[in-house]
């Protein structure tokens, strides 16, 4: 029975896969496959925190299974809880020393740790397991230009395209290193062909959009154009309420808020700043929203120094105001193609 969810599994019938492994389940509530594949199920529908409780149940009735190990450290890692997704990856490895996905997964760990030496030993650990492994290439490629080493990281990004050059995640690596390399064309160049491969890969298209910025040869409409079709892809039109609800009294205080994901070590930060401090605090309130993922001391100074309600918020993909945030504010998004290529 559990050959046949497999089956549908594979063929992507998800809803068919999972009747299938809950019907096992009804009558073998331990079975470790049933329960795996359950797991699995979650993760593709992007349900991290349920796979990695299913695949805890899994792991509870077969707990030397590596591929489970390995399937947890991968869904920790989408949640970025990157110290317990490397203790899952260092045990698979233990019970499967030649577990080239996990070594590889296990270095992307390390590198989001910033133990970037430990990381390359793990990358070359997966391709000397498994030598055909791009994305084990590519990865090591972002370690190295991490460390600055970009040079070798063009090496590696190359290297992992020869194994496999409809890879667009690698030609948007490729992209980002000859960028920092200050090689624009070169750059444009291979965003484009991530794009032309994979045209929901947004993090090239940002990346493109940050090359342009520098074009000399484009005009400020060719540029604006260039933005619009970004927001064509991936913009969503928010429906503008009827009305508000909000205090109209002339002189009340106006809550301004400000979003961005460069509240940090970035040019964004040093033009905010003197901006921040000359509102007329009497008759401005002033929320910051920071979509950082690693705060640094630039973030704290924002934090502490200006008086401002300073809220760090993270979600996957977009921009967020949290629920708790104050009604009818004003938000002024900051940043824009200023991010860093990725």
């Amino acid at each position: 029975m559990l050959e046949h969810g497999l089956s549908f599994h594979k063929a992507g019938r998800l809803a068919d896969a999972e009747a299938v492994y809950q019907q096992i389940l009804k009558t073998s509530p331990s079975h470790f496959g049933a329960l795996h594949s359950l797991g699995i199920i979650h993760y593709q529908r992007g349900n991290y925190e349920d796979a990695i409780h299913q695949i805890d149940l899994a792991l509870r009735t077969s707990p030397h299974v590596a591929e489970a190990h390995g399937n947890r450290g991968d869904a920790l890692m989408r949640l970025k809880h990157f110290e317990e997704a490397l203790a899952s990856f260092d045990r698979a490895v233990a019970l499967k020393p030649d577990y080239a996905e996990a070594f590889s997964n296990r270095g992307v760990a390390l590198a989001e740790l910033k133990r970037l030496d430990e990381a390359l030993a793990s990358f070359d650990r997966a391709v000397a397991l498994k030598p055909n492994f791009a994305e084990a290439f590519n990865n090591r490629g972002n370690a190295l230009k991490a460390q600055g080493k970009l040079d070798e990281a063009v090496a590696q990004f190359q290297r992992a395209l020869a194994l496999k050059p409809d890879y667009a995640e690698a030609h948007n690596s490729l992209g980002a290193a000859f960028q920092a390399l200050g090689k624009l064309d070169e750059a444009v160049a291979q965003f484009q062909r991530a794009l032309a491969l994979k045209p929901d890969l947004v993090a090239a298209h940002d990346n493109l959009l940050f090359c342009l910025t520098y074009n000399e040869r484009l005009s400020a409409e060719q540029l604006f154009a260039a933005h619009q079709e970004w927001d064509i892809r991936y913009g969503r039109v928010i429906q503008r309420p009827s009305a508000y609800s909000n205090n109209r009294s002339a002189g009340r205080r106006l809550k301004v808020g400000y979003v961005s994901g460069d509240f940090r070590q970035h040019p964004v930060a040093w033009f905010c700043r003197p901006l921040l401090a000359a509102h007329d605090r009497g008759a401005v309130e002033i929320f910051c929203y920071a979509e950082i993922k690693r705060p640094d001391d630039v973030t704290d100074r924002f934090n502490f120094q200006l008086p401002t309600i300073f809220t760090p918020t993270m979600a996957p993909n977009s921009i967020s105001v949290r629920r708790d945030s104050p009604r009818h504010m004003t938000v002024f998004p900051g940043g824009g193609s200023l991010a860093r290529a990725r």
